[in-house]
């Protein structure tokens, strides 16, 4: 007998296949992300924008607890907020079902999801419940897919659920699903305030789009008034107004290179463009977010000047985030700020914590 139990034992340390069999439910954490700098390029032929960010990853989470049931049939998604749907628009229930289908698994599949990230904050959580469903059910079941695999099932899902099977500090680009794990800043304590409404995504694109295409027309009008004013034929230079909202530079044009040879094939290969620069930088939702929202303007200028090291939008919004060099630096700027909702005193996650932290 005690020969059996340390064999079995043995089994469950190393994740064997044979494992699972002795437990069937196991309890994940989803952890949310903030952007530190985020910039939209051009809309893309499959009606995505190209994008260019640094993720992130912070301490706060929802939590998952997931069964498996090898005698039923079916996903079953309950969630503690009212305000999630449970059905099959939960991100967690298309997670599940692509995971069965993937693995030819036909048992039952039951998942309690317990939300503490705001929904249409920019912090992610959908996205970080779905991930966290894919590594729970890899975990249960000890049937573990390839890297690249992985990656390409949660890019099904959505642009940044693939940040959320690396963790720490990630670099997104295409539609956020290319995603490649940057060195990690030290550990820094977060504050994110979530005001009592959410931002759609697919609105701010759209005024981000309208916006462009005025300052397109503006460039262009301007051109063809200097050209008729100096007679003069139209140059290379003046062209790139016509076709393009992005400034050209040299890292524009190393990216579109890289991402056109890399694609969706490529997932977590190093990109070959260098990153030392890069930091903490403004979001282009910034512009149509606070245009419509002043307050929330006011709400980074204000954590800004209580001393915080950065302070942005994350994602399009609607939760401000503010990164300190000190836990008693966030406790002063938490009470500094006056009521805007949810107040969440947090830390960044690194990448070793985060894997670590997961299950």
């Amino acid at each position: 007998m005690t020969d059996s139990r340390a064999f079995f034992s043995i089994l469950v340390a190393r994740e064997h296949p044979l494992a699972p069999l002795l437990k069937s439910s196991i309890r994940v954490r989803a952890f949310a992300k903030i952007n530190l700098g985020l910039n939209v390029r051009a809309r893309r032929r499959d009606g995505f924008h190209e994008i260019f960010t640094v993720y992130q990853t912070i301490a706060l989470h929802d939590r998952l607890t997931i069964h498996l049931a090898q005698s039923e049939k079916g996903i079953l998604v309950r969630c503690d907020d009212p305000g999630i749907p449970s059905g099959r628009e939960n991100l967690v229930h298309r997670a599940c079902a692509l995971w069965a289908r993937a693995r030819h698994y036909g048992g039952g599949i039951k998942v309690e999801l317990e939300k503490r990230i705001p929904a249409g904050s920019g912090l992610g959580g959908g996205s970080s419940d779905a991930a966290a469903a894919l590594l729970g059910l890899e975990r249960l079941t000890g049937d573990r897919l390839g890297l690249a695999a992985r990656l390409k099932l949660a890019a099904r899902l959505g642009s940044d659920v693939p940040l959320f099977l690396w963790g720490g500090r990630v670099l997104g680009c295409g539609r956020g699903e290319e995603v490649y794990p940057l060195w990690d800043f030290p550990r820094r304590p977060c504050l994110v305030v979530f005001p009592t409404f959410p931002v759609s995504t697919a609105e701010a694109y759209r005024e981000l789009d309208q916006r462009s295409r005025v300052a397109r027309q503006f460039a262009a009008a301007a051109v063809s008034d200097r050209r008729k004013r100096l007679n003069q034929k139209p140059t290379v230079r003046d062209r790139r107004y016509k076709g393009s909202s992005c400034t050209t530079t040299a890292l524009n044009l190393g990216l579109t290179k890289e991402s056109k040879r890399s694609n969706i094939c490529s997932f977590g290969a190093w990109p070959h463009f260098p990153l030392e620069f890069w930091g903490p930088a403004e979001n282009d939702f910034e512009q149509v977010v606070f245009a419509r929202w002043p307050e929330l303007a006011g709400l980074k200028s204000q954590l800004i000047r209580a001393g915080a090291e950065t302070a942005s939008l994350t994602g399009s919004g609607s939760a401000v985030f503010a990164l300190f060099d000190s836990a008693p630096k966030m406790i002063r700027a938490s009470k500094l700020i006056p009521a805007h909702g949810q107040v969440f005193k947090t830390n960044t996650l690194p990448r070793d914590e985060y894997e670590r932290l997961i299950f």
